[in-house]
C-alpha cells in the first residue's frame, strides 16, 4: 500500500487520523505507525519549508 501523503489544506490532526488508519493494516504497533505518520508529515513541512528558504549568494571576491 502506498504511504499516505498530507492533503492540501488538511490539518496535522486531520492527516494523523487518517494516516493512522489507512495503516493499520501495514502496521500492528500504534507507535510505529504513529512514527510512520509523523515522519510523512514532516517531509511534506521540510518540502514547504525548503521551497520558502533563502539563501544569500556571496561574491566570490567576498572575504570568508
Amino acid at each position: 500500500m502506498p504511504m499516505p501523503k498530507p492533503a492540501e489544506g488538511e490539518s496535522h490532526q486531520e492527516f494523523m487520523d487518517r494516516c493512522m488508519g489507512e495503516m493499520s493494516g501495514e502496521f500492528d504497533d500504534p507507535a510505529q505507525r504513529q512514527a510512520v505518520c509523523e515522519t510523512q508529515w514532516n517531509e511534506k513541512t521540510m518540502t514547504i519549508k525548503r521551497a520558502y528558504s533563502t539563501f544569500r549568494i556571496k561574491n566570490i571576491d567576498e572575504e570568508q
